[in-house]
């Protein structure tokens, strides 16, 4: 969900015709790394358990561009910079915390089984008489 509001950074400035300037330079940048560190964050997990906190930092700069930046040129550029920085915002760690989950859930570790196990799994040899074949 967070890399999906990356792309729509990317491609709103064509989409909702933003007005030349530094929106449309800001929003393709952050939809861009948004997009790539959620997509790096949801497929290696335990490499990249910064990606939420780096996403979510970058969720509240596109809340905030508008009104420092100062592009607010029109309504609908800042509202939807805002919307979208709040989804970035508040989606981050929810992704990375159901991606880190399943991660651990196929574990490798997990999945072999114990010493124990594997001991008690083996056929058991029965013990012949000297006589007997």
């Amino acid at each position: 969900m967070v890399a999906a509001a990356g792309v729509w950074l990317v491609l709103a400035p064509s989409v909702l015709e933003y007005p030349d300037g530094g929106a449309v330079v800001n929003d393709g940048v952050v939809g861009a790394v948004v997009a790539i560190v959620a997509i790096t964050g949801a497929a290696v997990p335990r490499i990249a358990p910064w990606s939420g906190g780096t996403t979510g930092l970058l969720g509240v700069w596109e809340v905030a561009s508008p009104f420092v930046l100062g592009h607010g040129a029109g309504s609908s550029v800042v509202a939807n910079q805002v919307v979208v920085g709040l989804v970035v915002v508040v989606l981050s760690p929810a992704g990375v915390a159901v991606a880190v989950e399943r991660s651990c859930s196929r574990s490798p570790t997990r999945a072999r089984p114990s010493r124990w196990e594997r001991r008690r799994a083996r056929p058991r040899r029965v013990r012949r008489w000297r006589g007997e074949r």
